[in-house]
């Protein structure tokens, strides 16, 4: 039987990827009917029980920013009341922010100050935050306009990883960061690219592996409190230094404390990840960035007895805490299947035994960005996607069609319109 939502309680998500549908799925379990924003393409979420419609977006929304602020005052028009919003991409966290003053009072959101905002998104200035904070950053050079960078360069300690100041930086679109291992490497990467002196970073490479990386996601209430906390430790990403595709969690106090201590000198609301990497060679714990949303494993929280989604979703309709907050287990783990397996295979060690341990881990895990017994239309999705990729990429000679998986698409989902506006206050609904 397809979920019904409660008119009177909806969230609305961006996107129903795996962030996406793990919000829905987590809004799900407290009751709350999920609407999303989303394109079509991969956003398997739309198939799910728990997903009430959706709404097209613009193409290319993270370029147009401004129709997508236009879609979501047409959307509000759907609803009985103001629903709740939910950022699954650091671009839709800039719509809202920027947004703020025609959105606020149309929409449920913990609204961030547009100076918060950018000082979370520029890596100098949140560098200087937390050394306020009395966090532990790794070692950072601010590169500047006309510097002498060889000197600069020859001083600082390698491995160096080069960021943008700003998360909007055009070169970091395809990659997050660039590794240099001399100074000879980072005096080329500015030769070819002199365009990004004064809007990168250099920060010491903490060694480790994946399992040294730990995020922090807390909720912060309207009322400065926080609402619930859950750290997790990575254990595999793919690609490398991208996503969590395989990790747990686990109880760090020290971490903890630490992120509340950020959070409370920016005078933070809402939801957020804090990341940080432990050091083998000197024992602490270096910060490395925040995020003002969900992070994408979100299903993992409900399962972990946190639903920090539908927490932060009552926090704004105005219900009081939950007394005692709700703590954590430890050693829940998350996994994205099909990210672990590519991890797997990006291993130079060709035997069985990657793989075992894949199955090995596959055996323990208790969350899944797509797999949930209880709503499997998203998993055949995504397994059928995936199987006809295969398909395709081991058949040269297959001729390029539509993918089978578009006929699980609801019968009332829509064509692409010359003008995308043209639907933009139709939601698409599942089909009991």
């Amino acid at each position: 039987m397809a979920h019904r939502q409660n008119t009177e309680r909806v969230g609305l998500v961006s996107g129903l990827d795996v962030s996406g549908y793990g919000i829905a799925r987590s809004l799900g379990r407290a009751g709350v009917g999920a609407h999303a924003l989303c394109s079509p393409k991969n956003q398997y979420g739309r198939f799910s029980r728990f997903c009430d419609g959706w709404f097209t977006y613009p193409p290319a929304p993270e370029d147009h920013l401004e129709q997508v602020c236009d879609l979501l005052l047409e959307v509000r028009g759907q609803f009985n009341s103001p629903p709740v919003l939910f950022a699954t991409s650091d671009w839709f966290t800039r719509v809202l922010c920027s947004s703020q003053d025609r959105l606020t009072g149309h929409y449920l959101y913990h609204w961030l100050p547009r100076p918060l905002l950018e000082t979370i998104v520029n890596k100098a200035r949140l560098a200087e935050w937390c050394l306020h904070a009395d966090i532990t950053i790794p070692h950072t050079h601010i590169t500047q306009p006309g510097e002498d960078l060889l000197a600069a360069a020859l001083e600082f300690p390698y491995p160096c990883l080069v960021k943008p100041t700003l998360r909007t930086n055009p070169f970091f679109r395809e990659t997050k960061n660039f590794l240099a291992t001399s100074p000879t490497a980072l005096m080329d990467l500015y030769a070819r690219h002199p365009e990004l002196v004064g809007t990168t970073i250099w920060q010491h490479y903490i060694p480790g592996g994946d399992e040294n990386i730990f995020q922090c996601t807390a909720l912060v209430r309207c009322n400065g409190e926080i609402g619930g906390l859950v750290t997790v430790r990575k254990l595999t990403q793919f690609p490398a230094n991208g996503m969590m595709c395989f990790g747990r969690t686990e109880d760090h106090p020290v971490l903890e404390q630490a992120a509340c201590r950020l959070l409370e000198r920016l005078d933070y609301r809402g939801l957020a990840s804090i990341e940080f990497k432990y050091s083998p060679l000197d024992g602490r714990f270096y910060f490395i960035e925040i995020n003002a949303r969900l992070p994408w494993y979100s299903s993992l929280f409900a399962h972990a007895g946190v639903n920090l989604p539908a927490l932060a979703f009552d926090d704004l309709a105005g219900e009081p805490a939950p007394s005692p907050l709700p703590l954590p287990r430890e050693g829940v783990y998350w996994m994205c299947v099909e990210n672990t397996a590519k991890a797997v295979l990006s291993t130079e060690d060709r035997l069985a035994r990657p793989w075992l341990r894949f199955l090995a881990d596959v055996c323990v895990t208790q969350s899944f960005a797509w797999w949930d017994w209880r709503d499997p239309l998203p998993f055949l999705a995504s397994a059928v996607h995936l199987l006809w990729r295969a398909v395709k990429k081991l058949n040269p000679f297959l001729h390029p069609a539509t993918l089978p998986v578009s006929a699980l698409t609801p019968a009332t989902a829509p064509s692409a319109p010359s003008d995308s506006r043209e639907v933009l206050s139709k939601p698409v609904h599942r089909q009991d």
